[in-house]
């Protein structure tokens, strides 16, 4: 588990303990040798590029060291569940693309990860079941594709150029929304998307660089859950 910051510089009786020697000790009390411990703590080092501070105090490291190391004590002794919470809290880019990666790489060894998180774009690329509790009462449990289509709405997402509200079947145009690009073309019952794209690709004046069904972002079913969460 991923605890608070603190977690790291209250494990031993020390606060100034060096790195590798924090690591050894924490392996060794999840089961590990020493000598595996110490092997295994300065491989991950190396990876979390932190190889360099292995002889530092750990009272010495800035917070996105610590959080790098305390994801090292987490997987240290290769565990088969993982409980994380906002594991990419106060990480720059690069590091987190470093944790995503031991992360996945964990998934596809057979390992379970629990993680807990506001960021919902994390969830969309890593997880496959969502739980979504607002106000202290779960909201939606599921897969997270499933979710997503549930409140998909009977419309397309389209880039490009053209006159799209005269494209027959569509109903209503509308700008797009929470950062997405190009606008939405809500359709009629009856007109499926594919007739839509019909319709563009006859017409030599419209042009399309992107055209995709209109399935939300988990931002957009958050605000729209938890909104009418608070609402009521």
């Amino acid at each position: 588990m991923v605890d608070a910051p603190g977690f790291i510089r209250e494990s031993m009786s020390h606060k100034s303990v060096p790195v590798i020697e924090m690591l050894t000790y924490l392996g060794r009390l999840k089961g590990l040798s020493g000598a595996e411990a110490l092997k295994r703590g300065m491989a991950l080092l190396e990876k979390m590029e932190l190889a360099d501070y292995a002889k530092k105090k750990v009272s010495d490291l800035s917070k996105g060291m610590q959080q790098k190391v305390q994801f090292i004590v987490t997987i240290l002794h290769d565990p088969d569940l993982m409980i994380i919470d906002e594991p990419f809290s106060g990480l720059d880019p690069v590091n987190r693309r470093v944790i995503k990666d031991l992360l996945m790489d964990f998934r596809q060894r057979g390992g379970s990860i629990v993680m807990s998180t506001h960021q919902m774009n994390e969830i969309e690329e890593m997880a496959d079941r969502m739980l979504m509790i607002s106000q202290g009462q779960q909201k939606l449990y599921g897969e997270v594709d499933a979710i997503r289509r549930q409140f998909a709405t009977h419309a397309i997402v389209v880039q490009g150029k053209g006159n799209w509200a005269a494209l027959p079947g569509v109903t209503r145009v509308e700008a797009g929304n929470h950062g997405r690009e190009g606008v939405i073309l809500h359709l009629a019952e009856t007109v499926s998307a594919d007739d839509v794209l019909g319709e563009i690709a006859r017409s030599k004046d419209t042009h399309i660089e992107k055209f995709e069904l209109a399935i939300p972002s988990l931002d957009d079913i958050f605000i729209r859950v938890a909104g009418k969460a608070a609402e009521q």
